[in-house]
């Protein structure tokens, strides 16, 4: 059989590297940009973004109105801003996965039709036919690894569901640039969600199609597993040191080159269903069926369970342990690293059991959730989803 994989995207790595943004963006012809965030970036941030692009002589728009969920109003609206001042001709991303996700849907969007919704893979994805504007993406999580995939997550705000855009060469940044400074100032909430996801994304993609895993990906979903276990909750426990957080932001690079290769499954199907009708954040919502899903994998994946057992959580695994008891063992430690982590849960945003047990249909129609050895049947999801809504205590 055989297998193809990208390191996708050219990326600048390393400590106050932001400021070389001015230079490439230069280098790749662009003397206006606009500069997509949330309204929460740090005005600092913002600045150094700005000061980078005009020292090389690059003026900026800004749209600051990026949203958790990236409802698909905002790239409208972002769009209208950057026709109205005359137009651009390069998009920076800087901040989170919406962020990243915003800024790689206003490049689709500039220069090709509408509506949007013609792109949503669950709608057929139609053809793009124009390219982008270079596009340049700064990631200020340690999570999402979004500057280094071709897709993207829309919320059509229409149908209240989660919408990916996958493949879409639009999606592709023409550059990360990835400056671990820049997640100094993250609230311990955040680093801790943002970090596992970015642990979610190594795990699925370590367990996905036999079509899409490599060497290539084994290895980096690994090491990114192992870093994020060791170091996110040193990051926690010392929340200013810049050495604890650039192995987070190495690792969900890592992990992000991870899920460009091999693909999320089973766990990111349910979290967009989840999502779209919790409205939780997105990892909240793979923390709390990934423990259950990766029991439920075990048997197929046998040997990469055990690897994950022993290599990234540090057990002692017996050489004839059966798939039932390895399948727990990987849950509870998966479940304890939440735990250990302070990840929050489903709980804590008001979900409730039937919410969660409304979601079946729409991961059935997710292909994430076909994805993979496994081929789980609605009953199977029933009681994973009853396994989660049992442990989180949601009534």
């Amino acid at each position: 059989m055989s297998a193809m994989y990208n390191i996708l995207i050219p990326t600048l790595f390393g400590r106050g590297c932001v400021k070389e943004l001015g230079a490439k963006a230069k280098a790749f012809g662009c003397t206006k940009a606009l500069v997509i965030y949330d309204p929460t970036m740090p005005e600092e941030m913002v600045s150094k973004v700005d000061s980078s692009l005009a020292e090389s002589g690059i003026d900026t728009l800004h749209y600051n109105n990026a949203q958790p969920n990236l409802p698909d109003y905002t790239i409208k609206e972002a769009c209208d801003l950057a026709e109205a001042s005359g137009g651009v001709d390069c998009i920076v991303g800087l901040g989170g996965g919406s962020a990243m996700d915003t800024a790689k849907c206003v490049n689709l969007m500039l220069n090709n039709p509408w509506p949007l919704n013609q792109y949503y893979t669950a709608n057929g994805g139609a053809e793009v036919k124009n390219d982008g504007y270079p596009l340049i993406l700064i990631p200020t999580t340690a999570g999402t690894g979004a500057e280094l995939t071709v897709a993207a997550v829309v919320t059509d705000t229409e149908l209240d569901l989660k919408r990916p855009l996958s493949y879409v060469k639009c999606c592709k940044a023409d550059l990360a640039i990835v400056d671990p400074e820049l997640t100094l100032t993250m609230p311990a909430g955040l680093t801790s969600i943002t970090g596992y996801d970015a642990f979610s994304h190594a795990f699925e993609s370590y367990v996905s199609d036999d079509g899409f895993m490599t060497p290539v990906t084994d290895a980096v979903c690994i090491a990114a597993m192992k870093t994020i276990v060791k170091y996110l909750p040193l990051v926690l426990s010392d929340m200013g040191n810049i050495e604890y957080r650039e192995q987070m932001a190495y690792a969900a690079n890592l992990a992000g080159i991870g899920i460009g290769n091999a693909h999320a499954n089973k766990g990111h199907s349910i979290s967009h269903a989840v999502g779209s009708l919790t409205h939780a954040p997105h990892a909240v919502c793979v923390a709390c069926n990934l423990p259950f899903i990766a029991e439920r994998l075990t048997p197929a994946y046998y040997d990469r369970i055990k690897t994950v057992a022993v290599e990234v959580f540090g057990k002692e695994v017996d050489g004839d342990i059966s798939a039932e008891e390895l399948g727990k063992l990987i849950n509870s430690c998966i479940r304890q690293f939440e735990i250990d982590i302070k990840c929050p849960n489903l709980k804590r945003y008001g979900a409730t059991r039937k919410q969660v047990m409304d979601t079946v249909p729409l991961i059935m129609a997710d292909k994430l959730f076909h994805t993979g050895r496994v081929n789980m049947t609605q009953e199977e999801l029933e009681e994973v989803l009853a396994d989660v809504c049992d442990y989180y205590g949601l009534e």
